[in-house]
């Protein structure tokens, strides 16, 4: 995607195309069936989840108010995402807009070739290889440290 600027012609990408399954009418209807009921039960579950750790007083112990906790942050996730496809699956057009400003800074971006980025990859200084090289012990450290004693149980 490309933003074309010239003093005769000024674009905006205001979105992008989607080209879905390659299948008739009919395999679109069906996927759509098909997610939608997936959609509805992933909602069903996991507002389940966040009701029965708010109504039973048994279950609120760190471990449940966590779960609950993911339970609803998946629901905003699917929420966000799942309707476009699922109106895409019906339309005609295979269009999804960008929702606002944020969005669009990502893609109107100078993108930078493979190339470049390779090639800035090999011109690191040895300060920035030592602090990458520091990091990644501590990492390391800290898995070792955290996974090391599960392989000796």
């Amino acid at each position: 995607m490309k933003t074309l600027s010239s003093p005769n012609n000024s674009s905006t990408i205001t979105g992008f195309i989607l080209l879905g399954f390659p299948c008739p009418r009919e395999g679109q209807t069906l996927l759509f069936v098909l997610f939608f009921i997936v959609y509805l039960l992933t909602l069903m579950g996991n507002a389940s989840i966040i009701c029965a750790v708010r109504w039973d007083q048994r279950l609120h112990t760190p471990m449940y108010i966590l779960l609950a906790n993911f339970s609803f942050l998946e629901i905003w996730y699917v929420t966000s995402t799942v309707p476009n496809m699922l109106a895409n699956f019906l339309s005609d057009t295979k269009k999804s807009q960008l929702l606002d400003s944020c969005d669009k800074g990502p893609l109107q971006a100078g993108k930078k070739t493979t190339e470049d980025k390779i090639f800035q990859i090999r011109n690191r200084s040895s300060a920035s290889m030592a602090k990458a090289r520091s990091t990644l012990t501590a990492h390391i450290t800290v898995v070792t440290l955290f996974f090391g004693p599960c392989i000796f149980i």
